[in-house]
């Protein structure tokens, strides 16, 4: 491994966790650039390669903005985010640890610890590509004495911050990614932690605080230690020896970058102008190191520096937390359309969905109403005024979609239930369901002598008494002459004043 240019490997963990405490170890592959799977370049600079077949960096070759490129800019600088304390760059309090609740001061920050911006980029799953990918950068200030000593944490939380505070409210499964640069940016040391619950059973602790009663960063493993002689932090596990090909990577820059060459951001066609040492990148193959499980999510990430390479030193800035959308959950949505040409949306349509216990991978299992039949619905939904309903935040799963109610006026669908396959990468799976029109009935009576309507009832399978069509239900008035002249010649019934049955035959076809 090359000391100048400071790559940095994270090992695959398990897809799945223990309780909360487990660690683990898979495989990955890590390409020249970046990581296997990922079309993020990883290379200690921040302009796109040309040379390269596919690639994405934080400035494409074009000039232009990176699509979906997320970044934020500390406090007190342009563009900063608006949450900051005025124009003071808000830092941490001196004492505050990562355990801690979040404390902030306004002191002078050394310049090799003051961020000013973070940036990211995330990598859903598509075409041949199941795992999620999340690219990460920080710049930081550049005084003539830089070295390329840096201590940084990555912080990624599955919730987003509540309105008056700081950062988010940390729950269990959150992550912590903790790396050193050392030796002039040639050694690397790097930490995986969850928010863990301290009391649960073989919790250990290499964390601990104040933010939260038996809660601590835990189920720690180092996950590279190019300085065989570092001593392991307390209550962390070793690397795996030998160490299986990386799940992350990371770089930072060796040579200055000009303004042209570096991301811009506040509106600028121009990036700002880098010192060697000043850019770090680091991308994270999320799925493979056992951060995203089920129907796991993370909504927020922000970035912090550290006093010193132990990951239980104080904290020194901080950058805002920055909105993610790093999701496995699928989402349902359901279409409902009248059965005219072309549909019209109908409101009021009521569905639930269950998962399909049945014969996996097969429609017929959910072929009809009874296969829900002592099931627990998973969701449910009610269309709106456009005819659609979603059901979000499902695993990636079979499900079984069965309309429980139409609208008045309409039958229900057929098939009443449908099988949806949302195992595949996409996100977002729509499902069509088609409600008859109901036929409608009904009676007047006409007095043949003078062309009027004469009020009267019916009943209609012995129901309560219905009043026939009245001159006042009409539009218009000459519609009144119009229908009792429909009864002229045979059409129609005649009769006095006796009560009559009277059954109608609807066909089922010819709507």
């Amino acid at each position: 491994m090359s000391r100048t240019n400071a790559a940095y490997s994270f090992v695959r963990r398990h897809r799945l966790l223990s309780v909360s405490v487990g660690t683990l170890v898979l495989c990955a592959h890590a390409v020249a650039f970046g990581l296997t799977g990922s079309k993020f370049e990883i290379d200690g600079n921040q302009i796109e390669d040309p040379a390269l077949p596919i690639s994405i960096d934080w400035r494409p070759s074009t000039n232009s903005p990176l699509a979906d490129l997320i970044q934020n800019v500390d406090c007190g600088l342009p563009g900063a985010h608006p949450g900051c304390s005025g124009s003071k760059d808000d830092a941490f309090k001196g004492g505050v640890k990562e355990a801690d609740k979040v404390a902030f001061a306004f002191p002078g920050i050394p310049p090799k610890d003051d961020l000013t911006r973070l940036m990211v980029y995330t990598e859903l799953p598509g075409a041949g590509q199941p795992d999620v990918f999340l690219n990460l950068a920080f710049e930081r200030q550049s005084p003539s004495t830089l070295n390329g000593d840096a201590n940084i944490d990555f912080e990624i939380n599955h919730d987003k911050v509540l309105p008056g505070n700081d950062v988010p409210v940390r729950k269990v499964g959150d992550a912590l990614v903790a790396f050193n640069y050392s030796s002039g940016g040639g050694t690397s040391t790097i930490y995986l932690m969850r928010w863990i619950d301290s009391a649960a059973p073989g919790a250990k602790c290499a964390i601990t605080g104040n933010d939260q009663q038996n809660r601590c960063w835990g189920a720690c493993q180092r996950i590279l230690a190019e300085d065989p002689t570092e001593p392991l932090e307390p209550n962390c596990d070793p690397e795996p020896n030998p160490n299986p090909n990386p799940v992350a990577s990371a770089r930072v820059n060796t040579g200055p970058l000009a303004a042209n060459a570096t991301a811009p951001f506040d509106g600028s066609s121009l990036g700002p102008a880098l010192q060697a040492l000043q850019f770090g990148e680091m991308s994270i193959n999320l799925s493979d190191a056992g951060l995203l499980t089920g129907c796991d999510a993370f909504s927020s990430g922000h970035i912090k520096s550290r006093a010193s390479t132990s990951i239980n030193s104080q904290l020194k800035d901080i950058i805002k937390p920055v909105d993610l959308n790093i999701s496995l959950c699928k989402t349902i949505k359901i279409v409902k359309t009248d059965d005219d040409t072309p549909g019209n949306p109908l409101p009021g349509a009521k569905f639930s969905i269950y998962k399909n216990v049945g014969t996996t991978g097969n429609a017929l299992s959910c072929t009809r109403a009874e296969d829900v039949d002592g099931k627990v619905a998973v969701g449910n939904c009610t269309t709106g005024p456009d005819g659609t309903c979603s059901v979000p935040g499902l695993p990636a799963d079979e499900y079984c979609v069965f309309e429980t109610e139409a609208p008045p006026g309409y039958d229900l669908a057929s098939p009443q239930i449908q099988w949806v396959d949302a195992t595949g990468v996409a996100p977002l799976f729509t499902v069509n369901f088609i409600d008859p029109r109901q036929h409608k009935v009904f009676v007047y009576v006409c007095h043949e002598g003078t062309d009027t309507l004469h009020p009267s009832t019916y009943k209609l399978d012995n129901s309560a008494e219905f009043d026939t069509l009245a001159a006042s239900d009409l539009p218009n008035p000459a519609l009144e002459t119009l229908l009792c002249s429909l009864l002229d010649g045979d059409t129609g019934y005649r009769h006095g004043t006796t009560v009559k049955d009277l059954t109608v035959n609807i066909p089922a076809t010819g709507h």
